[in-house]
């Protein structure tokens, strides 16, 4: 009878041991998974930091310059690459105002001075940028060719404009434009002098 209960005793230290073990092991996993998560969310807020960074350079800048977006290389990104307008809205991914088409699924691929096209109007403009990142691209030029679904982002005379690159032409997107505006201004800071009492505007610091 003692031998019996002297066994049980060890059977139940044992499943106590193993269940403590077990638990361990589960909370450790849990650690792991919130290390993970946190260092993902600390990745794309990084990401969504460089992203602005790179926007505010373009569209604040005092110099005239544009700016090619690309789609990011994801997966979830593929229905939308390299179709025009025209097939977005048939397949109802967009509306006629293009709401779907937001800066957070693209990425800025390159930044260039307007320097070398001044003298010709905005449409031409845009059909030299589009010719020179086809068939004469910048040596430090790393992306894929301009193409359907591409943005062009101009920033000229102080205005800027964002155009899709389109089945045929370029396609204005306002709202693509605003929601930029928007994430470079979270980065723009500006500053204020106090003379002879009244405050002046000196700029933005990037």
């Amino acid at each position: 009878m003692a031998d019996n209960q002297t066994e049980k005793q060890k059977v139940q230290e044992l499943t106590d041991k193993d269940v403590e073990l077990t638990m361990m092991d589960a909370q450790k996993g849990i650690d792991a998974l919130q290390d993970s998560e946190t260092e993902i969310n600390k990745s794309q807020k990084q990401q969504e930091a460089s992203d602005a960074r790179k926007a505010a350079q373009l569209l604040h800048g005092s110099m005239d310059k544009y700016g090619i977006y690309q789609l990011k290389n994801n997966p979830e990104l593929d229905k939308f690459r390299f179709e025009g307008t025209e097939s977005l809205k048939r397949m109802g991914i967009t509306k006629y105002n293009f709401d779907t088409i937001v800066p957070e699924n693209y990425e800025q691929v390159y930044m260039g001075e307007l320097s070398e096209f001044r003298g010709r109007t905005q449409g031409e403009t845009l059909e030299a940028i589009y010719t020179k990142f086809n068939i004469d691209h910048p040596a430090d030029y790393k992306a894929h060719s301009l193409s359907v679904s591409d943005i062009v982002v101009l920033h000229e005379n102080r205005e800027n404009s964002a155009h899709f690159v389109d089945t045929f032409g370029f396609t204005g997107l306002p709202q693509f434009l605003h929601e930029l505006e928007e994430k470079a201004e979270d980065l723009t800071v500006t500053f204020t002098v106090a003379e002879c009492g009244e405050f002046h505007g000196i700029g933005a610091y990037l």
